[in-house]
């Protein structure tokens, strides 16, 4: 079943990490979408049809203001698909910003998400930080 759901009710630590960069008016939200042509869907997506590929039963989708993405790691758990959204997200705030986001310091670069040990986490040139701790780290 099609169904709308805003980003902090699926992965609230990835929602958190990019809390204090989003525009309020750019809510995240996922779209899981199939050919069930839900009313909720059709109202943000009117195009829905063109988002679902030829064959495919379903697709997620990542909807922030305007801009929308397909998720590919969704039936790969919890854990590649907060990697993947968040990817998703860092590309939008990075564009949005005009910047490289986010960065600790320029001697450790730009973080990116990655899966390590199973567990979703910001990767530095000189550590990690788990999702759901970036604005504490940023701020430290």
């Amino acid at each position: 079943m099609s169904r709308v759901v805003d980003l902090a009710d699926v992965l609230p630590d990835v929602s958190a990490d990019f809390s204090a960069v989003l525009d309020h008016s750019a809510r995240a939200r996922l779209v899981m979408l199939d050919h069930s042509h839900d009313p909720a869907v059709s109202a943000l997506l009117p195009d829905a049809d063109e988002w679902l590929p030829a064959g495919q039963q379903s697709q997620v989708l990542l909807v922030v203001g305007n801009n929308i993405s397909s998720v590919d790691a969704e039936w790969s758990g919890r854990g590649a698909l907060a990697v993947e959204v968040a990817s998703l997200l860092q590309e939008y705030v990075m564009d949005q910003l005009n910047a490289r986001w986010p960065v600790r310091s320029d001697s450790e670069g730009v973080a990116e998400p990655e899966l390590r040990g199973g567990s979703p986490r910001w990767v530095w040139k000189n550590g990690v930080t788990p999702f759901g701790q970036l604005t504490q780290t940023l701020s430290a």
